[in-house]
């Protein structure tokens, strides 16, 4: 749930996001099965051995496993959506703050920073300073 402003505007001033990465070239070699879908703000996670699911909603969930896919979050997406909407509340005044949460290998630094030329949040947002 997202906190709101004391001012009324409706705008939140938490937003939680999730964000699942592309599988890396041991999860590949292993042939591992991706046990998690999204779709807007739910994400999907399906026990492997039961099947059954159990459903989480976030503000936004992102999708980055298959960029063949059509729900594919790219990087530039998630700062659009993410990036874009701290260095607005910024401008606008109020502290911001971006904090990424998870194992390690889940994809922090990715989303965060990037890699290569396929840059994270942090850069494109020094790129618009």
């Amino acid at each position: 749930m997202a906190a709101q402003r004391g001012g009324g505007d409706g705008e939140e001033t938490i937003k939680v996001v999730v964000r699942v990465r592309p599988f890396n070239a041991m999860e590949k070699k292993q042939k591992c099965k991706c046990v998690l879908t999204m779709d807007g703000p739910n994400s999907t996670l399906e026990h492997p051995a039961t099947g059954k699911s159990q459903v989480f909603t976030f503000d936004r969930s992102y999708w980055s496993v298959d960029p063949k896919s059509p729900n594919y979050a790219s990087q530039e997406t998630v700062f659009e959506d993410v990036g874009a909407w701290l260095l607005q509340s910024a401008l606008k005044g109020f502290n911001t703050s971006l904090f990424a949460y998870g194992q390690t290998g889940s994809g922090k630094t990715y989303s965060i920073v990037g890699y290569g030329e396929d840059v994270g949040i942090v850069p494109r947002l020094m790129a618009l300073l």
